[in-house]
């Protein structure tokens, strides 16, 4: 079953790739929607198949990666990753530096980051120009890529 399901996939698959070739707009979003439509689907069905996947794995390893055969030459690959440390929510790190002293950085990393603020380009125009400048010069333009979704 699952070869003929693959094989009759493979097969819609490329004749929608062939069909786009000239493709009026609409057809375009037609096939853009029933592609929307199969990739949710398939990934609504992967859901309760990984969850089994990641099951088994956990019954037989702690950390690591494990290969699970399937019918037909097929496998899967589960990677459990090693247990992370992170901070908790609203610690006060503040106090633990205090405490700490210089066994604190001993301890933690310090990770700075910085981003724009949405209203940079307001606070910009207020600044003096020499300041504006330099705030311009550390700046770069990122053109985001634009978002297509489909409804049916």
């Amino acid at each position: 079953m699952i070869k003929q399901a693959r094989t009759q996939t493979d097969d819609l698959l490329k004749q929608l790739e062939d069909s786009l070739e000239g493709a009026a707009l609409e057809e375009l979003v037609q096939i853009g929607d029933f592609l929307w439509h199969f990739v949710n689907k398939a990934n609504s069905v992967m859901g309760p198949i990984k969850l089994a996947l990641r099951d088994e794995a956990c019954d037989q390893i702690t950390t690591g990666r494990l290969q699970i055969d399937g019918h037909g030459g097929t496998s899967c690959t589960v990677t459990i990753p090693k247990p992370s440390l992170r901070i908790k929510k609203g610690a006060d790190l503040v106090a633990l530096k205090a405490l700490l002293n210089e066994k604190f950085e001993e301890v933690f990393e310090k990770e700075t980051k910085y981003k724009p603020k949405s209203n940079i380009e307001e606070v910009c125009l207020s600044l003096p120009e020499e300041l504006r400048d330099s705030v311009l010069g550390v700046l770069d333009s990122h053109e985001n890529t634009p978002r297509v979704s489909f409804k049916s």
